[in-house]
């Protein structure tokens, strides 16, 4: 319960904030379709969400939800771009099993090494706009992630943000990230996501989905207890809807869908959902 109430104080302030920023400057923030691809310098976002996501009870066999919730602030730098920080906090057991924070990061789906304990392990990513004009924008970005939780490891994720715009009506967001995690034996995704975004007055909505090759590593201990290493490869295909509403220019009301593995058999388990709030403060 307390942890219920904390999270619901946490969207009230940030939901304040933003409407006592926008009476000063309700112009500031653009549509969503126009942002550009780094915060502005001094310009900073709170985020703040909750997910639910499935798991497998190891008891039943059957799929059960946990819930999780997301964290998140960046701001804009001199020279730099836009730095943030992210990081997420899994409600009991169920939303450990679950990794429901996962779903409460709207729309950024390109993560990993997040842990497996009550806090996922934060993460840093700086990111800079390479070009940026009306139709098209091109960056570069780096995400650190700090092993916080236990058995998990430092892991780096290089990126290529891209997007694609049809000026007042739509956007597509897009590029290609690798997410690496040095374990015993490196384990990596190629990550191509591809979000469609339309623009109605201050509604925004789209499919997302993409294409997720990975190299999974792990490690198979025999009835001795000696350790062997082994890899195997997985490609998946993600699917979701997402759709947001921007009141007074400041504050972003955001929900989503989103299926981690459309080509998995058991397609139903891997559903999962978010709703979140995101301020920006000129």
């Amino acid at each position: 319960m307390r942890l219920r109430a904390m999270t619901r104080a946490t969207l009230a302030a940030i939901a304040g904030a933003a409407l006592f920023t926008a009476s000063k400057d309700a112009e500031a923030a653009k549509p969503w379709i126009e942002r550009p691809l780094s915060l502005e310098t001094l310009h900073a976002q709170i985020q703040a969400g909750v997910g639910f996501g499935q798991y497998t009870d190891g008891v039943s066999g059957s799929s059960k939800f946990g819930a999780g919730s997301n964290l998140e602030a960046a701001i804009g730098l001199p020279f730099f771009g836009e730095l943030s920080l992210r990081t997420g906090y899994r409600f009991g057991l169920p939303g450990r099993a679950a990794q429901a924070d996962y779903y409460a990061r709207l729309f950024d789906h390109e993560t990993a090494n997040m842990g497996g304990d009550a806090w996922a392990n934060p993460e840093i990513r700086l990111r800079g706009s390479i070009v940026d004009v009306e139709v098209a924008a091109v960056g570069l970005e780096t995400r650190f992630v700090v092993p916080l939780a236990d058995g998990s490891n430092f892991s780096i994720a290089p990126g290529l943000p891209v997007v694609f715009r049809i000026p007042k009506l739509a956007r597509i967001d897009t590029g290609i990230f690798v997410p690496i995690a040095f374990n015993d034996q490196t384990q990596y995704t190629i990550s191509v996501p591809a979000q469609l975004w339309f623009q109605v007055d201050d509604f925004f909505f789209g499919p997302m989905t993409g294409i997720r090759y990975n190299r999974i590593a792990t490690i198979n201990i025999d009835t001795t207890g000696a350790k062997t290493n082994s890899t195997t490869t997985r490609t998946d295909i993600p699917l979701g809807l997402g759709a947001g509403y921007t009141l007074s220019g400041m504050l972003d009301i955001k929900a989503q869908l989103y299926m981690l593995r459309v080509n998995d058999s058991d397609w139903s388990r891997t559903i999962g959902g978010g709703l979140g709030v995101a301020v920006l403060l000129p």
